[in-house]
């Protein structure tokens, strides 16, 4: 049984539908990896692994000290945040440690300017991009039911030993 258009999206049905990307593989003016070029092949599950543990223990973290607080973590006390448009906030406010992108990006023109924005900002500050995680792998480690492009951490409090779990795993950075 399909579906029924809501009448007020009717107009909407006409569009013509935005093309797929052929391949999974990033735009060639993107660097294929960034800060995990060291990484050898049976170092990378190791590395995944833990970076979605660190990435689950912050979200948790977060979550508890809103919780605890019973109101919203103020600016100062996140410890990550997600999506290409807060994570280019928090790079451009010199906040964020870390980032995490996917590997899988699609390859739309909108995205790629923020995707490139990102990568000049992560160079501009030396914050180390990782980009070995799928969106998929990010959304589940964020606990969401949702692909996620790009995470960002803030303040590594409450996971302090994943992130030199992390750092010992892909060598110093």
């Amino acid at each position: 049984p399909k579906k029924k258009l809501p009448d007020k999206f009717a107009p909407l049905a006409a569009l013509p539908k935005l093309p797929r990307p052929e391949s999974s593989d990033p735009p060639p003016d993107l660097p294929a990896l960034t800060g995990t070029e060291k990484i050898a092949a049976g170092e990378k599950e190791d590395a995944e692994r833990i970076a979605m543990e660190l990435i689950g223990a912050l979200r948790a973290a977060q979550d508890k000290a809103r919780d605890k607080e019973d109101r919203s973590i103020p600016r100062g006390k996140r410890r990550l945040v997600s999506g290409l448009r807060e994570c280019a906030r928090g790079l451009r406010a010199n906040k964020v440690r870390m980032i995490f992108m996917a590997a899988n990006l699609d390859g739309y023109e909108a995205l790629d300017e923020k995707v490139l924005e990102i990568f000049r900002l992560c160079e501009d500050r030396d914050v180390v991009l990782f980009r070995f995680l799928s969106k998929r792998r990010l959304g589940k480690a964020l606990g969401k039911n949702v692909k996620m492009s790009v995470v960002a951490i803030e303040n590594f409090e409450g996971a302090h030993d994943l992130h030199k779990k992390l750092r010992k795993a892909v060598g110093t950075f």
